[in-house]
């Protein structure tokens, strides 16, 4: 039986920082964790040169790099890999009509077919990042009601019982007489 393959640590790879300013850390943590098993110096070659060397050179903008794999990504109608650069695209700087417009101009080069799949797969990402925004804005919205709860109660509590103190018996006092 053949010895399972040496996992590789790729996280402080320059190619995988790279992946993480381009597309989020968790895709970069993805993409470490696929390449892991294979093969050490194809993995660290493949990563270096494709997220490191290629997405590093200063020539285009990361938003215009992004546009153009939409738009390459639209006419080879890879929709999963187009549904990262989508979010890729967005998260560099591109507006959704920029992103759309690329897939558009797809449609001279490859077809009205693969134009419609890139055009599916973008609004289903604007939909999905949408809703993960509505998320996260409703979890800080009850986070800081939470918070502003908790502070109401301690007030009113520091309130109520300030009021409903007995007096001191006996003769020591804290403080001045009650009227």
């Amino acid at each position: 039986m053949p010895d399972a393959p040496k996992r590789v640590d790729l996280s402080k790879e320059p190619g995988i920082q790279q992946a993480g300013k381009v597309f989020g850390e968790g895709i970069a943590r993805m993409l470490a964790e696929f390449w892991s098993d294979m093969d050490e110096h194809f993995a660290r070659s493949l990563c270096n040169y494709a997220y490191g060397d290629m997405y590093s050179r200063e020539i285009l903008p990361q938003r215009v790099r992004e546009l153009c794999a939409v738009a390459v990504l639209t006419a080879l109608d890879q929709q999963n890999a187009l549904a990262v650069h989508i979010q890729a695209a967005l998260r560099n700087g591109a507006s959704p009509k920029e992103v759309a417009e690329a897939i558009c101009q797809a449609h001279l080069y490859a077809g009205i077919p693969c134009t419609m799949n890139g055009l599916v797969t973008f609004r289903r990402v604007v939909k999905e990042l949408e809703e993960a925004a509505a998320r996260e804005k409703a979890l800080k919205e009850a986070s800081d009601l939470e918070r502003s709860d908790r502070e109401r109660l301690k007030h009113d509590t520091q309130r109520r019982t300030r009021t409903t103190l007995p007096p001191p018996r006996g003769g020591a006092t804290s403080g001045p007489p009650e009227p």
